[in-house]
């Protein structure tokens, strides 16, 4: 970086699971001084994360709900209309692009991106560090090598979001997903639920890649047997009542694939007892990022003890107020905003003449 103060960019097709807006907060909140935007550029989902800047904003057709913007020209490529597009628009855009020490593309963004009629790399100056930030996106997962490649050829530094993606990208540099605990939807409940039955919230991008059947089933056999218990199915939600819903419930299940999803952070924030499979490996990174021991889980690896465990939990009210309660102290003194945003502060540092610095308090 060129300046003590770090000029970040953000650039996401779109936020995963609205890992880069909170990175984005943590920065802000906890860096001085500190300049750094996000430019989202697509609406995957409906999920209306926060957001800084968002390119389908600027289409001006009434009620229109795609993704691109093309040239002003065209208007909008997504609804096929035209827009009343300001070049002052991609005029900021353009700005912030040539202006950034660090451009960090989440997903598998790079400088081929196109935002409306900028293509990215066609305004990034040659001391800019271009750095990648994946999340586990399916072709990522299914073609690593590639990926490996590209940024071996490049040079350029790389994130994951979670621990088992290093699997895949070895040299890459673990980052945590932040949580911005103190906005009041991450915060627990003031009281618990005294009502039956007991609410399992389960909120799945994908049913495949989740566990969903093993959890739908589990919940069946126990309600078979006497046990009430129900699922609430957090799907095309807006994030805010994702988030209202989640808090509302007894149990958070995340899924069993060995690693943790942003569902799990949310849950323990807001002091909900969380089930997910969260294996050696994932456990061994957590402790030794965050200088831990004990971690908030109940952890389940097998769909053969998914049923087990819910029955247990569900029929404990005490243990789940125990262990909901050791879920949000985890987050407000180990996992916490601060801390990721050290992390981050010291990864884009690691090539700065003059690094900036935490912010007091």
């Amino acid at each position: 970086m060129s300046s003590p103060t770090p000029r970040v960019l953000m650039i996401a097709p779109n936020d995963p699971a609205g890992a880069a807006i909170n990175l984005l907060k943590a920065l802000r909140r906890h860096v001085e001084p500190v300049r750094a935007r996000l430019v989202t550029v697509t609406r995957r989902y409906d999920f209306r994360f926060a957001r800084d800047i968002y390119v389908p904003d600027l289409c001006r057709v009434p009620d229109c709900d795609r993704a691109v913007l093309g040239p002003p020209t065209r208007g909008c490529v997504g609804c096929n209309r035209p827009a009343k597009v300001g070049l002052e628009h991609y005029d900021e855009i353009r700005d912030l692009i040539r202006d950034a020490d660090v451009i960090h593309f989440h997903i598998l963004a790079d400088e081929e991106l196109r935002v409306g009629p900028l293509r990215v790399g066609d305004h990034v100056r040659p001391s800019t560090e271009l750095i990648h930030h994946h999340h586990g996106h399916p072709d990522f997962r299914a073609n690593p090598g590639k990926y490996r490649t590209k940024y071996a050829l490049t040079g350029r530094r790389t994130l994951v979001s979670t621990p088992d993606l290093l699997h895949l990208l070895p040299d890459a540099t673990w980052l945590p997903n932040s949580v911005p605990l103190d906005e009041p939807l991450y915060r627990p409940l003031a009281a618990d639920r005294e009502v039956s039955p007991v609410m399992v919230s389960h909120s799945p991008t994908r049913r495949d890649l989740k566990n969903t059947d093993e959890l739908l089933a589990a919940a069946a056999s126990l309600r078979a047997r006497g046990v009430p218990i129900r699922v609430d199915l957090l799907e095309n939600l807006r994030h805010v009542e994702c988030l209202d819903r989640k808090r509302r419930s007894d149990l958070c299940f995340d899924h069993l694939q060995g690693y943790f999803g942003m569902s799990s952070l949310e849950a323990l924030a807001q002091g909900v007892t969380t089930i997910a499979g969260v294996d050696a490996w994932n456990e061994r990174a957590i402790r030794e990022f965050f200088g831990c021991d004990a971690l908030p889980w109940v952890v389940v690896r097998e769909p053969a003890a998914l049923e087990p465990t819910l029955a247990r939990l569900a029929t404990s009210r005490a243990e789940r107020a125990a262990r909901g309660a050791a879920s949000r102290r985890f987050m407000e003194t180990v996992w916490t905003e601060r801390r990721i945003a050290a992390a981050l502060l010291d990864f884009y540092g690691a090539r700065a003449t003059a690094a900036p610095r935490l912010a007091h308090g």
